[in-house]
Parts: structure tokens; sequence; C-alpha cells
């Protein structure tokens, strides 16, 4: 989608910087595909910028791996959903839900095919982090995160889905500090490391020159790291995950509360909030130290890591 179903975009380039990369096309050239200055139009076409790491390495470039399809971004979702069997996809979204929603608005039979659709975005018991009630994701396109849960209230199972939050209630729990990554990720001088170090090294300097941070949370790899989990782990309580359902809704339009996460808090209630509950389920708590550990394992072969994360 070129914009939110709704409200103007907001790509939070002041953060992310202009390729959503720190600008890494930019400060570090040789590690960025040969046509990100085209795509991007922020330097001359006709400026060769060569790949380091496929020339010292013999890797191939990332655009030889992989195809762009001519559909939409959301006709693509629902092509792979009709070609795959059914409940065998989960969806992850860990930006605004925009071409989710116009996935399922367009055809959402189709859309509830997939196993699942887990999400990184919302806050429910802890303040917002772009305004004082909303997470970025939730704020940028409310409505699209509207459209996932009202899909959780289908009375027909056809149009219904199993809709997972992971948001900053629990993300925030699960810290990088800039002292593992100098540690242990930036010594293996893999292509990897290499554009880890680079890409968080950005954000570090970022953090600590606007917030005094020496730590960044790890929004984005808690939501896929509990996908993991919870593809192939029977007790997801066990491995430190704590998951409540919620009926949960999202003030879409509110000129101080877009994006704000509404749950009914009070003790005793006998209908839902809105109509039909929303069957949302929420994750609340990881295991901080067993997630980085493990993420250092499986990207990076970091073995034993114990210690302050």
């Amino acid at each position: 989608a070129s914009q939110p179903l709704v409200h103007t975009s907001d790509y939070a380039e002041d953060f992310h910087g202009e390729d959503g990369l720190g600008c890494l096309h930019l400060n570090d050239p040789d590690l960025a595909p040969n046509d990100w200055a085209e795509i991007l139009g922020l330097l001359d076409p006709n400026r060769q910028i060569g790949s380091k790491i496929e020339q010292e390495t013999g890797m191939p470039s990332a655009l030889k791996l992989y195809s762009l399809s001519a559909r939409s971004a959301h006709d693509e979702i629902l092509h792979q959903l009709a070609e795959a069997p059914p409940n065998t996809i989960t969806l992850i979204g860990i930006g605004p839900l925009t071409n989710f929603a116009l996935a399922y608005n367009q055809d959402p039979v189709t859309f509830a095919r997939c196993r699942r659709v887990i999400c990184m975005s919302g806050n429910f018991d802890i303040p917002g982090n772009v305004t004082p009630v909303a997470e970025f994701n939730a704020f940028s396109c409310p409505h699209s995160v509207d459209v996932m849960l009202q899909a959780t209230m289908s009375g027909d199972p056809a149009t219904s889905i199993e809709f997972y939050m992971v948001p900053t209630d629990v993300t925030h729990q699960v810290p990088l500090s800039n002292t593992v990554l100098k540690t242990f990720i930036t010594p293996l001088e893999t292509p990897l490391s290499i554009f880890a170090s680079k890409l968080m090294g950005y954000l570090f300097d970022l953090l600590e020159s606007r917030l005094q941070l020496t730590s960044m949370s790890l929004h984005d790899p808690v939501c896929v790291g509990f996908f993991i989990d919870l593809e192939h782990e029977a007790d997801m309580a066990a491995v430190g995950w704590t998951v409540e359902q919620r009926d949960a809704r999202i003030e879409t339009d509110g000129m101080l509360t877009r994006g704000m996460m509404v749950v009914d808090r009070r003790a005793r209630f006998t209908k839902p909030l809105l109509g039909h509950p929303s069957k949302t389920h929420v994750v609340f708590k990881a295991d901080a130290e067993r997630f980085v550990a493990k993420m250092l394992f499986d990207i990076w072969g970091v073995e034993n890591f114990t210690g302050s994360v």
C-alpha cells in the first residue's frame, strides 16, 4: 500500500533514516544493493555502487535471490493464501497492517485461510512511544488494526482469523545492549554481522544522543521469535511467554487518542465493550535472557551466552 487506509503516511525517517536502514545507502554504500540509489532517488542513478560483500565473499547479491511480484502487496498475500493449503501460512506484521487489512477487505474468505496473524503493534498497560497513548505501528494505520480485531469477531468460521498482538508491553522487556553488540556480534566480521553492526550502531548512536539509552528494545525480533516458539514449543509458558486473551479495541480517529488500545478494565461487566467480543491474543511477558541467548545462537552461532542483555 502506498499509504494508510485513512490517515496520511508517516515513515519515521527522522528515526529510521530515509531508507529505513539508518541511511545505510549513504553511510556505507558498499553494503547496499547496487540500485538502492536509483530506487530511492537520493543519489545519481548513474553512479555505480559495488557490493563489497559480494566481491569479498563471492556470495550473490540479495537482488539475485528473489524476484519482485507484479502484484500489489495485498493481492500477493491473497494469491499465496489461495495457492497454499488452508492453515499453513502465518502472516507476520512488523509494520502498519495496511496490506493485511486491504487483503481481508477484498477477500475475507481467502484471507481467513491463514493459520494465524501475528503483529508487532499496540500498547496496553504502558505509555505509547509515538504519542502518550499509542505505539507507532498502531498509530500509523489504526483502521487496519481495527479490521484485524473485527475479523476475530466474525460469527462465520470462513471469515474469522486467529489474531496475536505482540505489543510494546512485552518488546520493552527484551533489550539488546550496545555492549552485547560489540562483544558478541561485531567481532564475527561476517557479512551478516557487518550489516547488523552498521544498522544497530546507527540506532545506538541515535538512542544515546536523544534519550541517553545504551540498549534498544527488540520490537520486531520479539514478534518473530514468538512466532517461532509458537510453532515449535508445546508449552509457551514453560519457555517464558505469557499470553492473555483480551476483548481489545483500537481508537481510530481520536484527536488525542488515535492508535490507543482500549480494553474493558471494569471488575464486572455482563456484555462485550461493543457488540461481539474480540478474541485477541495479547503477549505480555517474555524471558529476555533466553530470547537473546537463542537469537545470538540461531543467527550468529554464539554459544553459551549468559549475562546482561
